[in-house]
């Protein structure tokens, strides 16, 4: 089973990605800021992160910049989201190493073709691919 951390402040959407995630089959944790990722990181690593970019305590472009900085979280697919059009967010994100950006709100079955894409991507990298 593939496990995808969502990292959003707004309950809201962390939670219904979470449900929708959960019924889709992923093995899904939640968080409401950055801060609280980096911290189970050291425990395990998710197959992909779902993040928001602004959130208090630790936003999703720092969140970002650690993941790529260490060896063991560097590899990890990151889709960022934001209900913010930001120009300089985008191209510090992509400079930065996020697979993906998405506009709130967005349609899940795009999200499903992302998550997708990026994991079978993962898998043809590792040699698992079928």
């Amino acid at each position: 089973m593939k496990s995808v951390f969502i990292v959003d402040d707004d309950p809201t959407i962390r939670n219904s990605l979470e449900d929708y995630l959960g019924f889709r089959g992923f093995d899904v944790m939640a968080f409401n800021n950055g801060q609280l990722v980096s911290r189970v990181l050291e425990y395990g690593t998710p197959d992909l992160i779902i993040s928001d970019i602004r959130m208090p305590e630790l936003n999703g472009i720092s969140l970002l910049r650690r993941l790529k900085k260490s060896e063991k979280t560097r590899n990890i697919p990151v889709i960022l989201m934001s209900a913010y059009e930001d120009d300089a967010i985008l191209k510090d994100a992509k400079k930065l190493g996020a697979d993906f950006f998405l506009f709130k709100p967005f349609p899940l079955d795009r999200l499903d073709k992302l998550i997708e894409k990026i994991l079978r991507t993962m898998e043809n990298k590792s040699g698992k691919g079928t």
